[in-house]
């Protein structure tokens, strides 16, 4: 049915004729055609009653016309004509009957060019919690506050399907760079192919895993370094496990303490294990406890045995491979060429998320973020808090949040961290008005709230 939206500019209007979609000739929309004359109205409508007997078509009627190829100016003209009361209703009336016939029985479709307000306003209208609760109002403010424009570089946490990067990348115009940090492997921004941008767009974007951001944290040198020199920093888990240790100081954070420490302090058999570096060859060393060493000569024999079976199945796995061979040879090697293409493709995409790692880590290694913004629906003083290390002086961040307490716990944190100057939590208050001739009033539905923002400037603590 789309097909014939193909090789028009954007702006076309479209009529929907015999299931599929037509270009309009000359162009119409929603609110043309003349189904009555401006003179033939009432008073007002306190003569009115509501019931079906005022219309005479039936609604076999009306699906017998569309079988016959009746457009849908025509089935509201015939609703016009067999109503009882169209004519004694008031203008404005006769035009709400009229602008409801019209979005029933007209298929007129414009295409338009995708941009954030248009999405966030398809988004929240189907599924605002996908999204957060995020307003259009409240995500200008959120570009506007963290001073979003072409050539800077911005660290973004989007958990509204990517909403708030595509927002951000239309915004810069493919200048600049933008580092995505997202919660394990939950990166999900399927909207950006939505906004639909060139290649020169996207390249500008990286992502980076939040639970590998403690790797980078008091690392002055790049984690490629391999001097013998380098400074040995702990695991990320080691690292949250002697945040649990400290739980008065403030600077430090925990992300799920209890299992990483679970997972690092102790092995399968429930021994301590203590991760090292040896300096002279950079290899990484396990020390046991003494309770779980173990005797030579039982390494020995499992050792020895291990060998039997590697052998064993060394030597069964080259027969499999001789008679995948010969099926192979049988069948003209298709079923190895599709295999070998597969492995390939993996392996480009895992060279290419390499890349990417390594270009999000030299970013934030460089300490020069210009702009952060934190649009999660996770505790935000965490991520706030483990990230402002990374951030240029007198640079703006952005945490909204659909709940105002995270946001209360994060301003705290703030004000005693002595990090941030100009601490501002806000709401928005947005509401759409109906502005037609006679009739101009709030709507009648409303949302309740756009969520809520806190604002603040980095600088360096006293």
């Amino acid at each position: 049915m789309l097909d014939g939206i193909i090789g028009h500019p954007f702006g076309t209007t479209f009529e929907l004729k015999d299931g599929q979609l037509v270009k309009a000739d000359p162009p119409v929309t929603a609110e043309t055609g003349k189904e009555v004359e401006e003179s033939c109205s009432g008073k007002d409508n306190r003569e009115l009653k509501a019931d079906d007997s005022n219309q005479k078509l039936t609604q076999q009627d009306i699906e017998s016309m569309k079988q016959k190829g009746v457009t849908g100016q025509e089935i509201i003209q015939q609703l016009v004509e067999h109503s009882d009361t169209f004519k004694a209703k008031t203008e404005f009336s006769q035009a709400k009957y009229l602008k409801k016939k019209r979005k029933k029985h007209v298929f007129i479709v414009t295409v338009l060019k995708p941009t954030a307000r248009l999405l966030i306003e398809m988004l929240y209208s189907k599924a605002p919690d996908k999204i957060c609760n995020l307003r259009v109002d409240s995500l200008s403010q959120i570009l506007w506050y963290g001073n979003v424009h072409s050539g800077i570089n911005v660290a973004v946490v989007d958990s509204c399907r990517g909403l708030v990067v595509g927002s951000i990348l239309q915004r810069m115009g493919g200048c600049g760079k933008i580092v995505q940090l997202y919660p394990g492997n939950d990166l999900n921004r399927y909207v950006v192919d939505y906004f639909d941008f060139p290649k020169e767009y996207k390249d500008i974007l990286f992502s980076f895993p939040l639970n590998k951001l403690m790797d980078l944290k008091s690392n002055s040198k790049p984690l490629t370094d391999s001097s013998a020199d380098a400074v040995v920093t702990p695991s990320v888990a080691e690292q949250m496990c002697d945040m649990s240790s400290h739980p008065n100081d403030s600077s430090l954070t925990k992300l799920d303490v209890e299992q990483s420490c679970d997972d690092t302090s102790s092995n399968t058999n429930g021994a301590p294990v203590t991760k090292t570096l040896d300096v002279d060859t950079g290899e990484k060393l396990s020390v046991e406890n003494n309770d779980s060493s173990m005797d030579t000569n039982d390494n020995n024999a499992s050792q020895s045995k291990g060998d039997h079976s590697k052998l064993l199945e060394k030597s069964v796995k080259k027969e499999t491979e001789d008679l995948h061979t010969q099926s192979d040879i049988s069948t003209g090697k298709k079923g190895r060429k599709k295999t070998e293409k597969s492995e390939e493709e993996k392996q480009k995409e895992q060279q290419q998320k390499s890349r990417q790692l390594e270009a999000a880590k030299s970013i934030l290694l460089e300490r020069n973020i210009d702009c952060l913004i934190v649009a999660s629906k996770y505790h935000p003083t965490p991520i706030v808090m483990n990230l402002l290390e990374f951030m240029a002086l007198s640079r703006p961040v952005v945490v909204y949040s659909q709940y105002k307490e995270p946001l209360v716990d994060c301003y705290t944190a703030l004000k005693k961290s002595g990090l941030a100057i100009k601490l501002k939590l806000t709401e928005t208050w947005f509401r759409e008005y109906q502005v037609l001739p006679a009739r101009t009033h709030p709507t009648m539905q409303m949302t309740g709230t756009g969520g809520y923002l806190l604002t603040f400037m980095v600088v360096q603590k006293r």
